[in-house]
């Protein structure tokens, strides 16, 4: 895979101290996953893959995305500042894959994003909101994402869970129930008024929707930051809601639409009447057990 250097802005090199050595403390950001929302105070347009995102990991390195693009940064991060790592001696250049992106204007903002992040001083985490302020005194916004679900993830014993139905006997294994929520959850972060989050699983005999397994809602629940709840403890009226305090919510479902040697699914985000995000999938083996979820094409957005 090509790499890229995003360019460097004129002026931007010539301030900026080395990290003296101060070690990563902060465990509010430490593994942690953002998507860029605003940049230079003007609000970045929903994309996917979305512009930009930023992830930083427990030693103080940061990657991220541009667009369709992945890689990383020499800055570093500590006690709510950014520097250059000191293993550094030349400019330090953001360095990423090299792929045309479909979106032109998505690729633009992600990579415009990144070079700001070689002047980056600051950051402030505020909940599921982060900023970062930049040399010349403007900022980023970006929004928490939910972590990926680890398909190693430690699993209940048995493999297989009947989930399609009464009556039938055929079963979806654990690992694929992971992969299919995890496509759920992909379809868009909690909104900042959401205090909690809803699963609901519908198989493919299934009438109507039911809870989501116990395990995947256990599993998701230590590292989603809000409540996770299963779909009957949550209402619908114009946003979905925690039916017990009646704080919003955000409703994520699964529907098998076939079983087959390829499963297909709808993987949907409910955020309220007027804010439903769906695609539908084919789940495929890979080697080694895990799996892969394709798009088919069709989406549902209203």
């Amino acid at each position: 895979m090509a790499l890229a250097v995003l360019g460097i802005p004129p002026g931007c090199s010539d301030n900026r101290a080395k990290d003296t050595g101060t070690k990563p403390v902060d465990e509010t950001i430490a593994k942690t996953n953002w998507e860029l929302v605003a940049l230079d105070g003007a609000q970045v347009p929903t994309t996917k893959p979305a512009a930009a995102t930023i992830s930083f990991g427990r030693d103080g390195s940061i990657g991220g995305t541009a667009a369709c693009n992945e890689g990383g940064s020499p800055m570093r991060w500590h006690q709510g500042r950014f520097a250059i790592s000191p293993n550094v001696n030349t400019v330090p250049l953001p360095i990423f894959t090299a792929m045309r992106c479909l979106d032109d204007a998505s690729s633009e903002l992600g990579n415009r994003f990144w070079n700001r992040m070689m002047t980056a001083q600051t950051w402030v985490r505020d909940g599921r909101t982060l900023k970062i302020g930049f040399k010349d005194g403007r900022t980023a916004s970006l929004r928490l994402l939910p972590p990926p679900i680890a398909v190693d993830a430690q699993l209940p014993a048995g493999d297989r869970l009947a989930l399609v139905g009464s009556g039938s006997g055929e079963g979806i294994s654990d690992r694929q129930l992971i992969a299919m929520f995890g496509q759920a959850l992909a379809q868009g972060a909690p909104l900042t008024e959401a205090k909690a989050v809803c699963l609901g699983f519908q198989g493919a005999q299934d009438n109507g929707m039911r809870d989501a397994p116990a395990f995947v809602i256990k599993l998701l629940a230590p590292s989603i930051g809000l409540p996770v709840l299963p779909a009957s403890e949550c209402s619908m009226d114009t946003v979905p809601r925690n039916a017990a305090t009646r704080e919003q919510a955000v409703l994520y479902t699964v529907k098998v639409e076939h079983l087959g040697d390829a499963i297909t699914f709808m993987a949907t985000a409910v955020f309220g009447n007027l804010g439903v995000k769906g695609t539908q999938y084919r789940l495929r083996s890979l080697r080694g057990g895990g799996f892969a979820a394709e798009p088919t094409g069709l989406t549902v957005l209203s």
